[in-house]
């Protein structure tokens, strides 16, 4: 400023024209500082991100490597020189506009000749014409994009096939223009969160060119896509508010020393690379740490041919082709089978017409609501666990998802752990059912093959589904985040999923998981084992019993409250919640058994109070007293933590402790009031709403919806490859859930069913003697299951009690015993209660069912 003043008072002899310039010093002034603060922000040293080009063009192919520093030097020089000789051609045409104005205000008639006018026009543009090859670098120069600088690298090879990508850039070759062009660049509205540009993953990684290096010497340049995750850091206060704005808001604060294979790293920037396929990710981080102040952190995802071929499709059509062939040599022959054969009763187990309409038909259960409130649940928990997926989709106004995530409804989406409470109790209650029945026919030795039938049901399912995790699912696709998504869980898988089979997963950090979300499966299990000897004391020995129920409690409210205050955990997500903390409540809180002990011991009390009292007519006032308590529990649970979502929330350690403890045992006795009173038929309609078909048919895929939800959800972040606009309907992604529940149907149907079939055929002592029934026609007897793997036999409570008899077969009432001899043909029913009758002398025992 001061320099253009000077300039202007040394042209300038006229007072009153120095008076007129000084009226208009502010509007130059403030013209000048634009212009200054633009040509400094364009001849920064980490924007001039080109060098050494080759200024020869009569060669396309045909490049000298040896002279490369050279060049460097020579073309650093020139450009040097280049960018004095147009600001003084600026300086100059900026001095001569002024004095053509000052002489238009002295002559009102006539108007000089400027001899320099036509000079500067013609050499204007005799400059533009010369100059396209320049303002083509220029622009190169000055375009905000991360243009990998090569001489910083250290690798030979990348540095080399670098050299020659800088020298075709400069020719403008395609290929080159392509590779740069796929980089991603600084877009607009970065105000709003658009920070994570993938670049052109596609255009990377097909591209494919041969270079003529001399003659004898080719070179094969190919694409390599690489994916940096970034922390921004501000350095001064001022900046500190931008870049807040820049990390969409903190909504949950990140750094790359963050595991990033499960939950995002949601304030990590993410940005494309496209590098020559000699380069590795320690060369990218290399090149970006000579750009950035920042921490930086590269990791590659896919070269250009790893994902070209798909062996795994064409091996599975030349399988069904194969498999067709067999089964029309099987139809030809004919072969005769034998008609109640135990291979005969396995291959029933498959039959997808008899798994359909078992998933189609009504339940006879005596606890129906069960249904209903699995399938809520599931529901539920898909929709809450929707957050993790939709943090690494690279939303171009993510500070609009941070909004949506502090509205106060977010609180029934930040509270998921609610929703796996549910399945909890639902999970005690049944095994209590099941252990009180081996109570009453004291039989002890049937509860290990209950815990045997058990772990069967479940690890057979799982099995399947890790195997894919691991050997399948990297094959089907690829994107920018695949390898940080799916490739990472399957190397987990192949190395960890021997834990997930044993059920001890969760004696591991999270960060380690095969199947991260299995881990409520390990937890399920191990309270499974351990609850036998508290309801046996408890049925036995009522006051040691109740008082050892109550320590349980009192201990497993302790530990929450003790471990959220002294590790600073929160059950809750909140807003500017540490990736870290999140992580750390995982591991100390949701996936240790003691702590998610309270809903169970309430599934265990429940099924003590129903055996004892069983339906009990509730008086009017007692039903409207306990709805309205179970409401003001739910309104409690979801209020009180509502205030999390604000965006100037504080963290309060003790007031997340106080609802850590809290909130498992209201929600519990609220969940279960809610099964009491449906079984009493005191809850009105509700009843029949949660005992539709509907409810019931979620609920029978509910295990197969757990199993297969994150590996369409991670298959669609993996591969999600550009950005795009937010909208709140884009939290429900009618696609993606669409996927997710059709193959759930087709996991229940393939192998969920047919694998529980065989595995309640394998422990029936009477396979011989009659053939398999199908899923809804199986003995009443209850065997206590995952909720996710329920069924309607487990629901099947009678209060019973074992009598040494062996004429007794219908109750007082009539009905039959086996709830398959009901649903039998008249025809059929004398049959099967003579065998029936005959299989129950045997065992020298039966069930009688009391009326009361």
């Amino acid at each position: 400023d001061d320099d253009d003043n000077e300039d202007d008072n040394e042209d300038d002899d006229d007072n009153d024209e120095e008076k007129e310039s000084d009226e208009k010093t502010p509007e130059s002034k403030r013209k000048s500082q634009i212009k200054e603060s633009w040509t400094a922000l364009f001849n920064r040293k980490p924007f001039n991100l080109i060098f050494d080009f080759n200024d020869s063009q009569d060669d396309e192919d045909a490049v000298n490597l040896e002279d490369s520093e050279e060049d460097e030097i020579n073309y650093r020089r020139l450009l040097k020189e280049e960018q004095e000789h147009e600001r003084e051609h600026t300086e100059q045409l900026i001095k001569q506009t002024s004095e053509e104005e000052a002489v238009k205000t002295e002559t009102t008639t006539e108007t000089p000749k400027q001899p320099s006018s036509k000079p500067v026009v013609k050499k204007k543009s005799k400059e533009e014409a010369h100059l396209a090859q320049k303002q083509f670098e220029k622009l190169l120069l000055n375009l905000p994009s991360f243009v990998p600088d090569y001489s910083k690298v250290k690798n030979p090879e990348c540095q080399k096939q670098g050299e020659v990508f800088q020298r075709q850039l400069r020719g403008q070759r395609i290929w080159a223009l392509q590779m740069m062009d796929a980089n991603a660049k600084i877009p607009s509205g970065l105000m709003r969160g658009n920070t994570n540009q993938l670049g052109d993953f596609d255009l990377c990684t097909k591209i494919s060119q041969k270079i003529k290096i001399s003659e004898s010497n080719n070179m094969k340049m190919k694409g390599k896509y690489c994916l940096a995750n970034i922390d921004v850091v501000a350095a001064a206060d001022q900046l500190k508010l931008p870049v807040h704005l820049i990390q969409g808001r903190n909504f949950i604060r990140s750094t790359i020393n963050d595991p990033n294979h499960f939950f995002p790293r949601y304030s990590t920037i993410n940005w494309g690379l496209c590098l020559p396929s000699a380069c590795t990710y320690h060369d990218a981080d290399q090149i970006l740490d000579s750009l950035l102040l920042l921490i930086v952190a590269a990791t590659f995802l896919a070269t250009m041919n790893d994902y070209l071929d798909s062996p795994i499709f064409s091996s599975i059509l030349t399988g069904k082709s194969n498999n067709d062939e067999d089964v029309k040599k099987r139809d030809e022959s004919k072969q005769v089978e034998v008609k109640n054969g135990f291979a005969n009763q396995i291959l029933k187990c498959f039959s997808v017409k008899r798994n359909l309409t078992y998933l189609l038909t009504a339940s006879d259960d005596d606890i129906k609501c069960l249904h209903g409130l699995k399938a809520l649940s599931i529901v539920l928990l898909i929709i809450s666990l929707k957050l993790i997926p939709m943090g690494r989709v690279p939303y171009s106004n993510r500070n609009k998802l941070t909004e949506f995530f502090n509205s106060p409804f977010s609180v029934f989406i930040r509270t998921s752990f609610l929703y796996e409470d549910v399945f909890f109790l639902i999970s005690g209650l049944l095994t209590t059912f099941s252990i009180l029945k081996i109570i009453s026919c004291d039989k002890k030795s049937l509860w290990f093959r209950k815990v045997l039938m058990r772990v069967l049901r479940l690890v057979l399912p799982l099995i399947v589904v890790l195997l894919f995790y691991a050997f399948v699912w990297e094959h089907l696709g690829t994107g920018p985040q695949w390898s940080a998504v799916v490739d990472k869980n399957a190397d987990l898988c192949k190395s960890n999923m021997w834990k997930n089979f044993l059920f001890i997963q969760n004696f591991y950090n999270i960060e380690d998981m095969c199947a991260t979300h299995t881990y409520h499966l390990a937890v399920d299990m191990q309270l499974m084992i351990l609850s036998p000897f508290l309801i046996f004391f408890i049925y036995k020995h009522p006051s040691f019993g109740l008082g050892l129920y109550g320590i349980l409690h009192a201990l497993s409210a302790a530990a929450r409250f003790s471990s959220t205050v002294d590790n600073r955990l929160s059950v809750v997500v909140f807003h500017g919640m540490k990736l870290s903390q999140l992580y750390r409540t995982f591991n100390i809180t949701f996936s240790v058994a003691l702590h998610r002990l309270t809903p169970y011991l309430s599934g265990i009390s429940l099924g003590i109070l129903i055996k004892e009292y069983g339906r009990v007519k509730l008086p009017f006032g007692v039903a409207i007293s306990g709805w309205i308590s179970t409401l003001c529990g739910f309104i409690w649970c979801f209020y009180t933590p509502s205030n999390l979502s604000h965006k100037d929330y504080q963290y309060d350690p003790t007031t997340a402790a106080q609802y850590s403890a809290m909130s498992p045992m209201i929600w519990s006795i609220s969940i279960a009031w809610i099964i009491f009173a449906c079984y009493s038929d005191a809850s009105w309609k509700l009843n029949d709403i949660l005992s539709s078909r509907p409810m019931i048919f979620l609920s029978r895929i509910s295990y197969s919806l757990y199993l297969v939800v994150f590996l369409v959800f991670f298959y669609f972040s993996g591969s999600h490859k550009s950005s795009e606009e937010f909208y709140i309907s884009s939290y429900i992604d009618r696609l993606e859930l669409f996927i997710v529940f059709t193959a759930a149907i087709c996991f229940t149907l393939c192998v969920d069913l047919p694998f529980k079939n065989i595995t309640k055929l394998l422990f029936d002592c009477e396979h011989h003697e009659k053939e398999p029934t199908s899923a809804n026609q199986e003995s009443s007897e209850v065997d206590f299951e995952s909720p996710f793997a329920d069924d309607e036999d487990d629901f099947v409570f009678r209060r019973t009690k074992l009598k040494h008899e062996d004429n007794s077969k219908i109750n007082t009432n009539g009905e039959h015993l086996n709830g398959s001899i009901e649903n039998e043909t008249e025809e059929e029913k004398p049959r099967k209660s003579s065998k029936f009758e005959n299989n129950m002398n045997a065992r020298r025992w039966k069930w009688e069912i009391l009326d009361e």
